[in-house]
């Protein structure tokens, strides 16, 4: 076997590490209580700047709402008013994303001029105000942050 035979080699196993942890991270970052509520403002973030940017044609992109499926039930540690707009916000979010899907299936963009977006510009901004204050006054909060272990346990 070859010098290069074995730098390809390494190569590819450095890659395949590297795909395989990039891919695991959101999975861990869902288990710390932090990492959840920051997957949420992702989401929050990404959709108030796709609504802004949002073209009404059938190939517009569908809104984020992955982390809030995941987490939705597992982020009571969260304000109650709080929690009740992220939850109206995303509803409003999975209703758009279905009329998206529409227009997909039935291949006509008249569907979706017929979405009206600018609904979502102010609970996302308000959702989005009141996760990053908590995030601000919770960012190190020991009961928050990931459990770290040492050497020995």
């Amino acid at each position: 076997m070859g010098e290069t035979s074995i730098n390809i080699i390494l190569g590819i196993i450095i890659f395949l590490f590297l795909i395989f942890n990039v891919m695991f991270r959101k999975k861990r970052a869902d288990k710390t209580p932090l990492g959840r509520v920051v997957g949420v403002f992702a989401d929050v973030s990404k959709n108030e700047k796709m609504v802004e940017n949002f073209g009404f044609h059938r190939g517009a992109g569908k809104l984020k709402t992955g982390s809030w499926q995941r987490n939705n039930g597992r982020i009571d540690f969260l304000p109650q008013e709080l929690r009740m707009t992220l939850s109206r916000t995303f509803d409003m979010c999975a209703e758009v994303n279905e009329r998206i899907e529409a227009a997909r299936k039935f291949k006509s963009d008249s569907y979706m001029a017929g979405i009206d977006v600018s609904k979502l510009k102010e609970p996302l901004a308000k959702s989005k105000k009141g996760l990053s204050e908590w995030l601000q006054e919770n960012m190190q909060n020991p009961e928050y942050m990931p459990k770290r272990r040492g050497l020995f346990g």
